[in-house]
């Protein structure tokens, strides 16, 4: 796409969780194609618990059913899984795929610090002090250790920075951007 579409131009890449790992690797494999890196809220180790997916209702006669069942389960963050549900004719349930993320967290445990570290480009690392998926000690660390990384961390924020902070989110990404021109 990037060699057709954009005929090999630089492109900026932002991912969250899975994809901001997605966006540095792909910076570690193609550095000629990324001009910079935005990654919100995930690590270059990791090891999050989602085991609580199995737990989750296919179903929920209501929204706030299914709210419930997530804190029952003891999720904190409710707002940012609420924000992938939908309702049908079998009640309310969630876009995302629950049999398909155990596979995926599985698949994204690990080391992936070579990865983090390969590439040169600049990268907005931005953390979610209350995050489950990143703590912050980490994310200092990522950005002491990698060349050209800033890092700006929401004390407010969990790993949803993104929505739970939107005009906060939408700042730090402008003006990361605003310094790569």
């Amino acid at each position: 796409m990037i060699t057709s579409e954009l005929k090999g131009q630089q492109v900026t890449l932002l991912g969250h969780s899975l994809g901001g790992i997605n966006a540095y690797q792909f910076a570690a494999q193609y550095p000629q194609y990324v001009k910079a890196v935005i990654v919100e809220d995930i690590g270059a180790e990791i090891d999050v618990d989602m085991s609580f997916i199995g737990n989750l209702p296919e179903r929920s006669d209501t929204l706030d059913d299914l709210k419930e069942a997530l804190l029952r389960i003891g999720l904190r963050n409710v707002d940012y899984f609420a924000e992938s549900v939908f309702e049908d004719e079998r009640g309310w349930g969630f876009r995302s795929d629950l049999q398909g993320i155990p596979v995926s967290t599985q698949h994204t445990k690990g080391d992936w610090w070579e990865d983090w570290l390969a590439s040169s480009c600049p990268i907005l690392l931005i953390h979610g002090k209350q995050s489950f998926a990143l703590d912050e000690a980490h994310a200092r660390l990522m950005a002491s250790r990698r060349p050209h990384t800033s890092l700006v961390v929401f004390e407010q924020c969990g790993h949803d920075i993104h929505s739970t902070d939107l005009e906060g989110y939408t700042q730090a990404v402008k003006e990361f951007l605003d310094t790569l021109t």
